[in-house]
């Protein structure tokens, strides 16, 4: 594996910024839904729901204090990337598994690559952004359903769709930002010839 110079560190872009917020937004939202949640509900509630959205199961409320600690699990994973991620890049880059970035980033000026990590990590910040407001919906969802008794009717069709949608995403996004890197390196390449 080629080893590169050390990207030194570079704050995180407005894009970036925004995307962080809406992680802790969100990360916020589960835990007050759950905690409204545990203060409204009475004490035995669906714990279960069938493949048709009705409950086949009851138990104690206290799972609403168990369900924010499972969903944010992801968005702290997502929060802790961006605070550390040129630690990750520079230290171990094994962990990124991003191989045209790998193989162009030695081609761009060492001004460029600082620049060049937080755009890849905005990618994954807008990955992160979009889960953390999904595992919301799927907490707001099960709220709804243990209130009416069953789960929304859009439940089912936002839990089973949305993840293919994100990777597709994130794969879309990862191809361009390899497209427009491979540019870069090719236009810093031929000055150099």
């Amino acid at each position: 594996m080629m080893k590169i110079q050390k990207i030194p560190p570079e704050p995180i872009s407005k894009k970036g910024q925004i995307f962080l917020a809406l992680i802790l937004l969100g990360l916020a939202g589960i835990w007050v839904l759950a905690i409204y949640a545990y203060q409204t509900l009475p004490d035995n509630i669906p714990s279960h729901f069938n493949f048709e959205g009705k409950p086949d199961s009851y138990g104690d409320k206290s799972t609403w204090m168990i369900l924010p600690v499972a969903l944010s699990i992801a968005p702290i994973i997502f929060l802790l990337i961006a605070k550390y991620r040129f630690t990750i890049i520079n230290n171990h880059p094994y962990l990124i598994n991003l191989p045209a970035f790998f193989m162009m980033i030695d081609r761009i000026p060492a001004e460029r690559r600082a620049w060049w990590v937080n755009r890849y990590f905005e990618v994954l910040l807008g990955m992160g952004a979009f889960l953390t407001l999904y595992l919301l919906a799927i907490e707001y969802g099960i709220y709804v359903g243990t209130v009416a008794g069953a789960m929304p009717e859009w439940f089912l069709p936002v839990t089973l769709g949305a993840i293919p949608v994100l990777i597709f995403g994130f794969l879309v996004f990862l191809k361009k930002l390899s497209a427009e890197i491979a540019d870069e390196a090719k236009i810093y390449g031929n000055a150099r010839a």
